[in-house]
């Protein structure tokens, strides 16, 4: 066993050098990008909503989740608005504290039972160098009927 434990060894480096850098594009893009900027507005409890976007290269698709607080004081989650657009803003919305981060072209309602969605990237050159700017709108019902806002995300195509 003894002879045989360098040899495992050596072969485990070579093996993690020989791995290829993790994927960061798809499809015909060579980079997206995944940033957030900004901070969400708290209503209802002490923590906002959290917009989280990552990138699934096997179908080339952007996995989108809305991970909004629950469960306290007759206030229920009522379901979540993803707000997309081409332009950054930093607007005061709402009450103190809440910023829209997105001119919205276009604004998917979904209800409280469907936290993640799945949206494919177009294979599409005239994307490259652009970026699309997402934020989510948590809704509420009960004693706050809110909504409380995410923080942005910035997904870039090169």
């Amino acid at each position: 066993m003894r002879r045989f434990l360098p040899w495992l060894i050596l072969c485990s480096i070579l093996v993690a050098a020989n791995r290829a850098p993790a994927q960061t594009g798809c499809g015909i893009f060579r980079d997206i990008t995944i940033q957030k900027y900004g901070t969400g507005c708290p209503g209802a409890f002490l923590n906002a909503p959290e917009l989280v976007a990552t990138l699934d290269p096997g179908p080339c698709a952007l996995a989108i989740e809305m991970k909004a607080p629950t469960g306290c004081c007759n206030v229920y989650f009522g379901g979540w608005v993803l707000l997309l657009g081409a332009q950054k803003l930093e607007v005061p919305v709402l009450r103190t504290g809440c910023t829209l981060y997105v001119q919205p072209l276009v604004d998917v309602w979904l209800p409280s039972t469907v936290t993640k969605v799945a949206a494919p990237i177009p294979q599409d050159p005239a994307l490259a160098g652009t970026t699309l700017y997402l934020q989510g709108a948590a809704r509420y019902f009960g004693f706050y009927f809110g909504p409380d806002l995410s923080q942005g995300v910035a997904v870039t195509f090169r």
